[in-house]
Formats: structure tokens, C-alpha cells, sequence
């Protein structure tokens, strides 16, 4: 189910992002609908697998609750001025598709902290962070950031050993 406000943003694509016929199946009716796969790239979007394309400066991601949470072309640029998390977009969707523990934020009730362990980054061993601000349907990216620990918070889920 695509929150209205997603729909909203999706009916102002460009005509350069037509839904997509991917390996065999039938092309998805709305442009909200378009989720890349393997076989697909949206010149236009960038979308990489999984993701679902909103426009040429925004997609979707399907955290693992199903939620869609939005990344903008715009908060992507600011996440990305950091130079350890230059090339690290794909590792930011892991996170919020496959979290090692969500934590409610102390400081923010709508805000969530998705943290993920990467062994290998620039800097060495880290979490991954990345902060989600929820209102109502809508889930957004706000900052993403690498960290030694988890963060003090209520957790809300943590994976299974």
C-alpha cells in the first residue's frame, strides 16, 4: 500500500520514467508502482533493485516491516558530503531493509534509528546508522552516519541471533 502523499509525489514523474516491463512481468499500472529489479534501471531515477521509483530526485525503499521509506536526491547529497559515506547508498537500503536492531530516538518521538554492522567501511568496523522521521504514512530518511555503538533508546526490534 502506497501512503496518498507518495502517490502525490509520484503523479508529477517525468514521462521519461514509464512503468517497466521486467522479465516477464506484466508492467505495474501506476508510476508509484514501479519497483526495479534485476533486470531494470530507470535512466532517469537511477533506481537500483528493489527500490520504488518516485521521480528523477527520489525512490523508495521497503524497510523490513514493509514500510516505504522515502530517500531524496537532496538528503542523499547531504549524507554523502561526509567522505566515509561516499559510496555507501546501497549499504544505507541494507540497513533499513535488513536492520540488526531499530531503536526509538531519546530525543525524538518520531524519529527511528536503523543500525546495521559493516565490517569493512573506510574507517574500520562500525554501525551504520540511518534515521528514519515517521509522520502518519509517511517515512522519510533524515541523516545516515557511521558509529561505534547503538544508540541509548527504547528498542523497537532487534534481529534474532
Amino acid at each position: 500500500h502506497v501512503p496518498e502523499a507518495l502517490k502525490r509525489l509520484a503523479a508529477g514523474r517525468p514521462k521519461a520514467c514509464p512503468p517497466y516491463r521486467t522479465r516477464g512481468r506484466r508492467a505495474l499500472g501506476r508510476r508509484a508502482d514501479f519497483v526495479a529489479d534485476e533486470t531494470t534501471r530507470c535512466a532517469v531515477c537511477c533506481a537500483t533493485p528493489g527500490d520504488v521509483s518516485l521521480g528523477p530526485h527520489m525512490y523508495a525503499v521497503r524497510d523490513f516491516e514493509g514500510r516505504l521509506i522515502r530517500l531524496t536526491e537532496e538528503r542523499w547529497a547531504h549524507i554523502s558530503e561526509h567522505p566515509e559515506m561516499a559510496g555507501m547508498r546501497r549499504a544505507v537500503e541494507e540497513t533499513l531493509e535488513g536492520p540488526e536492531v531499530v531503536v526509538q530516538s531519546f530525543s525524538d518521538p518520531e524519529a527511528r534509528l536503523y543500525y546495521r554492522f559493516y565490517h569493512r567501511t573506510v574507517v574500520g568496523g562500525k554501525y551504520l546508522c540511518a534515521v528514519v522521521k515517521l509522520r502518519g504514512d509517511d517515512a522519510f530518511v533524515v541523516t545516515a552516519y557511521l558509529t561505534d555503538q547503538v544508540k541509548r533508546g527504547s528498542v523497537i526490534w532487534q534481529r534474532k541471533p
